[in-house]
């Protein structure tokens, strides 16, 4: 009787999670495709066809766009392909699978924290993870189903590697999703340090880090060895700004971690200035964030999940860091996703250890009480920043707004005013574009289209013109 009391409370917990995860972005639901959706989805004939799933094992992520492109994410693709089976372009059944998988992954964060924190710092952590506002890009988006299912599976994997055949099966489907599960052998290398060593964690990370190898393989048959994407932002850019930078985003996604207050669906050129100094400002406070991670690290000797929570962090955060090799993004909050996971996991034993100086019968409650305080914050947070996810205009309407430096943001916003006919609007807003990025000629061909819908010929012209010098072999021009 008792071991059913005892697992019942478990249960009721991870029931309850999922509700929470699940209706704080319930109004995703209410969405449309935005960003990247149309050319993932609607406009994608590996999606939209009958025979596209035959042909999506042999493809790279863009493929359907036309586009070149080196990522590969075969199971992400198929699973739109089945969405599109199920409902046709219906918005809202994407979003829908979107919203269940935050569910489920919040869940399997409770459980797997459960086995690496006591129980109140489990529950803490998985509060946290259901509700933070940076998941928001990664739930709200279609686009962001590819780390969704990235965290379920590594995060699965993990919670069931003393089942190999499973652990290993899951963490190939993570690798099939999304090219950061391949973290998983780090993450258990860091579970497994502090009572076995470096030998024996080591080995014990061996078959995972073979699946690694075999999947690398694997992708590179389809998609090549390079490993920076068309348009990486450091093309071009001496290793050391590259580094200088990265160290520089450091600091900024910490600060999200802490207090996402400011999000952006867009950090391109030139809202993160390239770092070309030791004494850039951002590499500064970047460089403190992490030291400020470190002794925190260090302080929490009797506290393992807090000390795993940090390294962890920054295990999931490394492959997209930029600091091993450009991957095509600045940064960009649904990289975050799960890095997150590990986070919320620290801050789950910080609270809990900080509730216990009320006292042991107090404890409990002052870590729910906390606890509930933080998600009804990150609740409120989050429900508003879905809504931002609406429609294009929406969202790059608000993205210029914390993004004002983002030339992508400002193209992408006069696109969406162009749509709706909104002339003098989509002008202003290449204009703009144009001077953030008077070297690139996107935003003055979109201009002089803009121009030219407007019937003002001879400025439209001019404008053709400029964007033909900045790129002769452009064929728009």
């Amino acid at each position: 009787m008792s071991t059913m009391a005892g697992s019942a409370g478990p249960l009721r917990a991870l029931g309850a999670l999922i509700l929470l995860a699940a209706a704080v972005h319930a109004g995703a639901l209410l969405n449309g495709f935005t960003f990247d959706d149309p050319h993932i989805v609607v406009e994608n004939p590996l999606v939209t066809e009958p025979g596209g799933i035959l042909r999506i094992p042999f493809a790279h992520y863009w493929a359907g766009s036309g586009g070149q492109g080196n990522l590969y994410r075969p199971l992400t693709l198929a699973t739109y392909w089945l969405n599109h089976r199920a409902g046709g372009t219906s918005a809202w059944a994407f979003h829908l699978v979107n919203v269940l998988l935050h569910a489920a992954v919040t869940g399997v964060v409770y459980l797997l924290a459960r086995r690496l924190a006591p129980e109140p710092a489990a529950l803490a952590a998985a509060i946290l993870f259901a509700v933070h506002p940076v998941h928001t890009e990664a739930v709200a988006n279609v686009a962001g189903r590819a780390e969704l299912l990235a965290a379920l599976f590594v995060l699965s994997a993990w919670l069931l590697r003393r089942r190999a055949g499973w652990s290993l099966a899951l963490f190939a489907l993570g690798l099939l999703s999304k090219e950061n599960a391949i973290v998983l052998p780090g993450l258990l290398m860091l579970e497994d340090l502090p009572s076995k060593g470096p030998r024996a964690s080591l080995r014990s990370a061996l078959p995972h880090a073979v699946a690694a190898g075999v999947w690398l393989a694997a992708r590179t048959l389809v998609v090549g060895a390079g490993t920076a994407a068309e348009g990486d932002p450091f093309l071009g850019v001496p290793a050391h700004e590259r580094i200088l930078t990265a160290v520089s985003v450091l600091g900024r996604e910490v600060l999200l971690m802490v207090a996402p207050i400011r999000l952006s669906a867009d950090y391109s050129f030139d809202q993160i200035p390239v770092a070309a100094s030791v004494l850039d400002a951002g590499f500064l406070a970047g460089l403190a964030a992490l030291a400020a991670c470190g002794l925190a690290a260090a302080a929490a000797r009797t506290l393992p999940c807090v000390r795993l929570g940090i390294a962890g962090f920054f295990v999931c955060l490394l492959p997209v860091s930029n600091l091993l090799f450009g991957i095509g993004v600045m940064m960009a909050e649904r990289l975050l996703y799960l890095p997150s996971a590990l986070a919320c996991l620290a801050a789950g034993g910080v609270l809990e250890r900080l509730s216990r100086t009320a006292g042991p019968r107090r404890a409990r409650q002052a870590l729910l009480a906390v606890s509930l305080a933080l998600a009804a914050a990150g609740a409120w947070r989050t429900a508003d920043r879905v809504g931002d996810w609406f429609d294009q205009v929406t969202l790059f309407e608000a993205t210029v707004k914390t993004s004002p430096r983002s030339a992508l943001a400002w193209v992408n916003l006069g696109a969406a005013y162009q749509e709706l006919g909104r002339l003098e609007d989509a002008e202003r807003c290449f204009r703009e574009a144009a001077s953030i990025a008077p070297a690139r000629p996107g935003p003055r061909y979109n201009l002089a289209v803009a121009l030219e819908k407007q019937g003002r010929l001879s400025e439209a012209i001019e404008a053709y013109r400029e964007a033909l010098r900045l790129a002769p072999s452009d064929a728009r021009t």
